[in-house]
């Protein structure tokens, strides 16, 4: 009897301790355990093996950031729409620099026969302006160095003369009136009248030339040497705006070129669904910024 009770007993002992696996020490229920978590680890758990999985963790981001860095992707930089004349076939294996297609360049290339011509026009344009500003900065040199100088020594050398022939008259006058027949006075002052009058005019003359003419043809002289630089100043800007109308042509024209930018396979961009776009083929058109395909590093195994 006593050796059933002490077997019953430990049978029961036996069931509370298998239904007790679920109960904490405080008498909680335990939460499960998420998937791929150590059966050391809880909550509180500050074992080596939680820094471990968090450094699994991280070296995974690097690895998959390393990788999307390393994808080149190769764009349409022509302006406007293109069309594709050639790709490489899809998964191509090609080196970094490696012509993978070409655009048409054709329209580009009709335009920069066009341009050429305009840009000629433009230098001959710009040229002849250059030519009348030159003239013009010769004709204000010429006046301001010659010609108004030439007047200045005139008119400075008429009145001179006419101040002479004044003081002359004027002695003769004199003694006319002191010794000379009514007839000769007459006539002398007659004379000074002239003298007077040539002397005022030549007066008149040098002060118009000084204060008026050479002023006024100075400055008109320097505005058209100013509209002239203005003007070759202006064609010079569209000459050159011409030129880099050219550049940015051949620009367009060398952006026809797809190269890779790294070394890897060759995957043409898909169309999302529902999108219009057709898929990137020969003979389709592309435009500015489409992405044309993603060059992707090949795996080193």
């Amino acid at each position: 009897m006593r050796s059933t009770l002490s077997q019953f007993a430990w049978a029961s002992v036996a069931s509370v301790a298998v239904m007790g696996q679920g109960v904490g020490a405080w008498g909680q229920v335990e939460k499960p355990r998420e998937t791929g978590q150590p059966a050391c680890c809880d909550e509180k758990c500050t074992c080596a093996c939680r820094g471990q999985e968090a450094g699994a963790k991280t070296a995974a981001q690097k690895s998959a950031s390393t990788t999307a860095t390393k994808d080149g992707e190769v764009y349409c930089q022509v302006e406007g729409r293109t069309t594709i004349l050639s790709l490489l076939p899809e998964g191509f294996l090609v080196e970094k620099g490696q012509l993978i297609g070409e655009l048409d360049s054709a329209p580009l290339r009709g335009a920069l026969t066009q341009q050429a011509s305009t840009i000629k026009g433009a230098e001959t344009a710009y040229q002849n302006l250059v030519l009348d500003r030159e003239k013009a900065e010769r004709a204000l040199r010429e006046y301001t160095d010659g010609i108004s100088r030439l007047d200045l020594q005139k008119a400075k050398g008429e009145l001179a003369i006419a101040k002479g022939e004044l003081e002359a008259l004027e002695q003769r006058s004199k003694e006319a009136k002191e010794r000379g027949s009514p007839s000769a006075r007459s006539k002398v002052e007659l004379d000074l009248q002239r003298a007077r009058f040539k002397f005022e005019q030549a007066q008149t003359r040098l002060m118009v030339l000084e204060q008026f003419t050479i002023p006024r043809k100075t400055t008109e002289l320097q505005s058209a040497v100013e509209k002239s630089k203005a003007n070759e100043l202006t064609r010079k800007a569209a000459w050159e705006l011409e030129k880099m109308k050219e550049q940015k042509l051949l620009l367009q024209i060398e952006r026809c070129k797809l190269e890779a930018p790294i070394a890897g396979v060759v995957r043409y961009a898909k169309p999302s669904p529902g999108s219009s776009r057709n898929q990137i083929g020969e003979g389709e058109t592309v435009r500015e910024r489409q992405l044309i395909a993603r060059i992707v590093p090949e795996k080193k195994e």
